[in-house]
């Protein structure tokens, strides 16, 4: 299927509408635990943390091209799940049906040739960065924040600006 010129204008506001609804102001953003806003935002909330460099591990990761590897179908719960739990019921319907579209009706030109884009969320949509952001704060959610993850009471720092994580935690094994 080729899409016309028109086609693509309505994705594109289908795009602004999950992003005006779902994002406006980053507040969704914001109250994650593990956000980071700018350089000073990280210094305010290290300081006064206790960390020893003989028996922590300080570690910086990179989520790898984390827009078009995000599974689109765990976004779209990540953001329902985050509407849920806000209580944020006024649009959300149409909203969720707008990033639906915004996900799941992305194409791309590459070489001459109309692709689908099957995974993750195009990196010019409106709401990429946010999506992105809800998604891996769900992650944390589940694997960094919650008491029953396995290395739990390891990590004692987690923080991350969009796909790069900042942490430490995990005492180092001396004999």
């Amino acid at each position: 299927m080729l899409l016309g010129r028109e086609d693509v204008e309505k994705i594109g506001q289908y795009s602004a509408a999950a992003m005006l609804g779902v994002f406006r102001g980053r507040r969704k953003v914001v109250s994650l635990p593990a956000f980071i806003g700018d350089t000073s935002h990280i210094i305010a909330k290290l300081e006064g943390l206790p960390f020893n460099l003989i028996t922590q591990l300080l570690v910086t990761m990179d989520i790898e091209a984390l827009y078009t590897n995000i599974p689109q179908k765990e976004a779209w719960l990540a953001v329902a799940r985050l509407f849920e739990k806000e209580g944020n019921t006024e649009h959300s319907s149409f909203i969720l049906q707008c990033l639906n579209i915004v996900l799941q009706e992305n194409f791309f030109e590459f070489d001459g040739q109309t692709y689908q884009q099957k995974k993750g969320v195009s990196m010019g949509a409106a709401c990429a960065s946010s999506v992105a952001n809800i998604y891996v704060g769900s992650f944390e959610e589940t694997y960094i924040y919650n008491e029953m993850a396995p290395f739990y009471e390891n990590v004692h720092f987690w923080s991350r600006f969009i796909d790069d994580i900042f942490s430490y935690g995990q005492e180092k094994k001396t004999h």
